[in-house]
């Protein structure tokens, strides 16, 4: 199999959310993930770039294959977005990841999305770069046992 190039999209306006879907479609469907599965982190990008433009812009959506020697090969999506580190993830994505649980409105969303990456990922890290942070999101085509 051919290692499909990874793809960077610019997050700016609600235009580059799609092409940067379409990318993590292409490279997920190359690398050899099912269409369910594609779907899925479809769904992650469409989050993760969304998030960008609510809370931090402009961002960008990184998208490559990883190869892993404990879980073999998946897909990395990375989210570069210019605000601060986010306090407590942990935190965050306990109370996110409870479905049917209600949560307090802030007006800038239902808190339910990264929940929805946690889901469909098999790990979620959030790291301080240079002039903000990066949300990481890597999925395996065998996933490991939580």
């Amino acid at each position: 199999m051919v290692r499909p190039p990874p793809a960077i999209v610019k997050i700016r306006e609600e235009l580059d959310v799609f092409e940067a879907r379409w990318s993590v479609q292409r490279i997920a469907s190359a690398v050899g993930f099912s269409s369910r599965d594609a779907g899925e982190l479809v769904l992650v990008t469409s989050e993760l770039a969304t998030n960008i433009l609510k809370f931090a812009p402009p961002g960008a959506i990184a998208a490559e294959q990883i190869d892993s020697e404990q879980h073999g090969i998946g897909i990395r999506i990375t989210a570069s977005d210019s605000g601060a580190p986010l306090e407590d993830l942990e935190r965050i994505l306990a109370s996110s990841s409870q479905v049917g649980v209600p949560r307090e409105w802030t007006g800038r969303g239902l808190g339910g999305g990264l929940g929805a990456v946690v889901r469909f990922t098999d790990a979620l890290r959030c790291v301080p770069s240079a002039g903000g942070k990066q949300m990481i999101a890597d999925r395996y085509l065998r996933r490991p046992r939580r």
